[in-house]
């Protein structure tokens, strides 16, 4: 059995509080949404590819838009 690895991911900000103790929810200030994501693979190098290939197309259609 090879060697399975776990990558684990968040974006944005679970924090109801600043660290000034401000309520950031009643002040809508908090991220409107908390994405948790987590990736099991047996060949870590090949996500890493397809992720960065991926990132690339993104970066590519957006500089194709902008312009």
């Amino acid at each position: 059995m090879g060697t399975s690895t776990i990558f684990l991911d968040e974006s944005g900000r679970p924090e109801v509080y600043s660290a000034k103790g401000i309520n950031l929810v009643h002040n809508r200030t908090a991220s409107k949404y908390l994405v948790i994501a987590a990736v099991r693979t047996n060949n870590h190098l090949e996500l890493l590819q397809q992720g960065t290939e991926f990132k690339n197309e993104l970066l590519n259609f957006q500089e194709r838009t902008v312009n």
